[in-house]
């Protein structure tokens, strides 16, 4: 009897034994606790995590030593599953030990069994998955372009609301009607899709983008882009296709309409009679130019793309050219004559219109080019003629001018010696001559008098022709005197303003706005009703300039005809004949002035 007992409790050490172990090998932490929650059990695991040792705990109340988790979640649990005597599982977060724990509860009738891991990092994960999840699904949602997940049927697993916006369809219509992504494809463009689709769901594309027409639930016909990506199993099975959807239905027509444009911009480009070309601004070089150019310029269109325009352009303009290159030109805009240089090395003289515009992307410089070098070689021949013809004049009028000094000279001099001569005979003859006739007498004072009427003519004529005063005296006084010699003629007021300093005038320009002041004198007398006149002579920076101003009826230039400007005209020859400029301001009813300006170095 001694010897079964002594067996029995070996066999029961032994299966207490074989149970530990097991229990010890259990990879999640245990612990057990009888009806009263006191710990009869806890495996190392459960020492490790609850950071108690089992020995420690054996006896102790499960509550007394964990305070902090009555009234929790897990709490409850327990109680429920002792009254119920129902198994219950329950993930919490435990504030005590900072983490997510995974329960199992299994009660009975002799106390409760507890099973629970941490499984925190097993939770954040699953919150990062998820947080990952909901931004992703937001970007979805929100994005312009719809998103489509397909079976490798090609048939909806999922719709985004975007898509549904674009193609018309819901999801649950879709998947209702039994739709797959071919049958919405254009009925032009499904050969193609066809088999980019049977490539996809094959897996031998991964990815790709292609664009194409698609049906709408109410029949129209929309251009779509569609960015598609397959997902595959372990063993390289395509399970899920998932598309993007852009509509690019207004970029199309964009698109086809920008061609068009560019077609007809193409097509006056290349058949303008005019030559053209354009140079983009990230190189010295030309891009296109048309035939037009090739034939004007001697060059092939060849040689112009392979151009630097350092060879085209006149070389000693070239830093003016770049400067001027690298300003905007937004509107057309009309850039001067260039000289270019053509094949043979001649330099054309070439008027240039420019624009910036927009080609194949990029910036450049449209330039429409007209050869002016004929025009050019005529207008210079032309100012070379006026140049010949106003020195030609110059010469006359300083003849006439010599010769006019001359005549009056000639005229004083000698016309007037003999008429005082002749008034000195004949006085003497009368004081020899005992004459007692009246009739005589009165002949006699009537010679007299014509002699000294002739002799006024004879020096009024003198200084008509040349005043002396404007040679012994200078233009100032010259102007002064004929001011007042006006005024006796016409009755007008003419007041005089010198600003100028005392300053040596040469002969010809002293002369020539002497004769500028005398004839501005006539028209005023002659057209311009006027009631006073105002003279101003100044010097100031090597320029003299002579203003003479009245406050007569005026007129519009622009509405004068050529015959009654022939005066004006004779002005502002004269003035140019002295290299200077002339400048007549007149308006109705406010009077005219006569400006001219010549360049008087102070010497």
């Amino acid at each position: 009897m001694e010897n079964e007992k002594l067996d029995a409790s070996q066999k029961l050490i032994q299966s207490e034994e074989k149970y530990r172990t097991l229990i010890e090998r259990v990879s999640e932490s245990f612990i057990a606790l009888d009806t009263n929650w006191n710990f009869i059990y806890v495996n190392n695991k459960a020492e490790q995590l609850l950071g108690r040792s089992s020995v420690y705990l054996m006896g102790r109340n499960f509550w007394e030593e964990f305070p902090e988790g009555k009234g929790k979640s897990f709490y409850k649990v327990c109680i429920k599953a002792m009254e119920t005597q129902e198994n219950i599982h329950l993930e919490e977060y435990l504030q005590v030990f900072e983490g997510w724990f995974d329960f199992h509860v299994y009660p009975s009738v002799s106390g409760i069994t507890i099973y629970f891991r941490d499984i925190t990092l097993k939770k954040n994960a699953e919150q990062e998955l998820q947080a990952t999840h909901d931004r992703l699904l937001f970007h979805v949602v929100n994005s312009p372009l719809g998103f489509v997940e397909w079976d490798n049927q090609l048939r909806v697993k999922s719709w985004s609301k975007r898509t549904e916006e674009i193609l018309g369809w819901s999801e649950e219509e879709f998947k209702t009607q039994q739709k797959d992504g071919l049958s919405i494809v254009f009925i032009e463009d499904l050969p193609r899709l066809t088999k980019i689709g049977e490539e996809l769901i094959g897996g031998q594309v991964e990815r790709n983008s292609v664009q194409h027409r698609n049906y709408t639930k109410d029949g129209r016909v929309l251009w779509c882009e569609w960015f598609n990506s397959v997902l595959k199993d372990k063993e390289g099975k395509v399970i899920t296709i998932m598309s993007l959807v852009l509509d690019i239905t207004e970029a199309k027509k964009s698109e086809a309409s920008l061609l068009d444009s560019e077609q007809k911009y193409k097509l006056l480009f290349d058949c303008n009679p005019m030559p053209m070309w354009m140079r983009s601004f990230n190189g010295p070089g030309i891009i296109d130019v048309n035939e037009s150019a090739c034939g004007v310029f001697g060059y092939t269109k060849n040689e112009f793309l392979q151009m630097d325009i350092q060879e085209f352009i006149n070389p000693l303009k070239l830093e003016r050219f770049f400067i001027e290159y690298q300003k905007i030109i937004p509107e057309v805009k009309n850039l001067g004559v260039w000289k270019y240089r053509h094949k043979n090395g001649s330099l054309l003289d070439i008027e240039t219109i420019a624009q910036d515009i927009i080609y194949k992307g990029e910036y450049v410089r449209l330039t429409l080019a007209i050869d002016v070098t004929e025009k050019t070689r005529a207008e210079e021949k032309l100012k070379k003629s006026y140049q010949d013809i106003r020195q030609l004049v110059a010469r006359v009028e300083n003849i006439r001018e010599e010769e006019r000094t001359t005549i009056a000279l000639e005229i004083h001099d000698e016309l007037g010696q003999q008429l005082a001569g002749i008034k000195m005979d004949l006085s003497w003859l009368t004081k020899k001559l005992l004459v007692k006739d009246e009739l005589i007498k009165k002949r006699v004072e009537s010679i007299f008098q014509l002699l000294d009427e002739t002799v006024k003519t004879v020096r009024r004529i003198a200084t008509k022709l040349r005043p002396s005063v404007l040679d012994d005296l200078g233009l100032s006084d010259a102007i002064k005197w004929q001011s007042l010699e006006f005024k006796k003629r016409s009755g007008l007021e003419v007041h005089c303003i010198f600003e100028s300093a005392t300053i040596p005038i040469p002969a010809d320009i002293r002369v020539g706005l002497f004769r500028v002041f005398q004839e501005s004198l006539t028209n005023i007398a002659r057209h311009a009703k006027a009631t006073e006149v105002t003279v101003l002579l100044k010097w100031k920076e090597g320029l003299l300039t002579l203003s003479i101003s009245d406050n007569g009826k005026g007129f519009d230039a622009s509405k004068t005809g050529h015959n009654k400007t022939l005066g004006l005209l004779g002005i502002k020859e004269r003035v140019i004949m002295m290299g200077g400029v002339c400048e007549v301001i007149s308006h109705p009813g406010k009077g005219t002035s006569v400006v001219a300006t010549v360049p008087l170095q102070d010497s």
